[in-house]
């Protein structure tokens, strides 16, 4: 009898160990909501570069489409400005890298008629640019909480036109370049080059950017930031209303000028220049 007593007992005491040990099992581990916020961000951040990245390469003629989508460009650069507001000083040389190399990327995917290894060594030179431009564009966002966004129009264009200067002086990219088709628009260049249309071209991007640094809040949110910055706004405005004007008042029939291929011209006098090059 005391030992089918024992027996019981020993069974109980067994069931009870096995089943706190089933509960442990059973319960979740905690996740550390530091970790959590951190992939969150991090996940939010290379969303953002990704989109920046393709929204600036389907403004040009692209894999998708041969004449490009020319609209895009007045809004592909607005992921990039909320990017490096949201970016600690430490991140946005890493998403400036990052969003250099994959921009590029897409962009000249033609590269690889020229060279297979173009379609690497252009997006890692311009990986490093924007590496640089990124912390640049950060400091004009911290300098001017308020207008910062104007500084950050005026660093793009300075990037945009030394990018063209020197050996390594490349053209293709150039965001007032998407406005080819739009001739109204791009006999502007004929006063002030492209950097005239690439203003206006960066304008809606830099300052939509500034509107959703913070995320967005709805539209009583972005009306009230409207009564805050309409003036710039009404300067682009009347900008561009202007440029169009002249652009239709200035129209120029060129069906009958003669044309001619010279897309890869430069790039094949720089290889013909490397080959030439004597060893050592």
């Amino acid at each position: 009898m005391r030992r089918r007593e024992r027996s019981a007992e020993t069974c109980r005491r067994e069931q009870t160990l096995l089943g706190d040990d089933v509960k442990q099992i059973d319960t979740p581990m905690p996740i550390d909501p530091r970790r959590h916020r951190f992939l969150r961000a991090l996940g939010l951040n290379m969303g953002l570069v990704a989109l920046g990245a393709l929204l600036f390469s389907l403004s040009f003629p692209s894999f998708i489409s041969k004449w490009g989508w020319f609209p895009l460009a007045y809004v592909a650069l607005v992921p990039v400005f909320v990017l490096i507001h949201r970016s600690n000083w430490t991140e946005v040389f890493f998403y400036g890298f990052f969003y250099g190399f994959l921009a590029y990327a897409l962009h000249n995917f033609w590269l690889t008629g020229f060279h297979p290894l173009a379609l690497l060594l252009v997006p890692l030179i311009y990986a490093v640019y924007f590496l640089i431009l990124f912390p640049i564009l950060k400091l004009a966002d911290t300098l001017l909480p308020r207008y910062g966004y104007l500084l950050q129009i005026a660093v793009w264009l300075a990037y945009e036109y030394l990018r063209t200067l020197g050996f390594l002086g490349y053209p293709y990219g150039i965001i007032g370049y998407t406005q080819y088709l739009f001739l109204p628009l791009v006999r502007l260049s004929s006063l002030t080059s492209v950097w005239g249309v690439s203003l206006l071209v960066v304008f809606p991007s830099a300052w939509l950017g500034y509107a959703l640094r913070d995320g967005w809040h709805g539209w009583d949110a972005l009306g009230s930031f409207f009564v805050r910055n309409r003036t710039a706004l009404l300067v682009w405005v009347a900008l561009f209303v202007g440029a169009l004007g002249y652009g239709l008042a200035t129209k120029v029939d060129y069906s009958q000028a003669p044309t001619w291929r010279a897309a890869l011209e430069r790039l094949k006098q720089r290889g013909a220049w490397f080959a030439a090059r004597p060893a050592g």
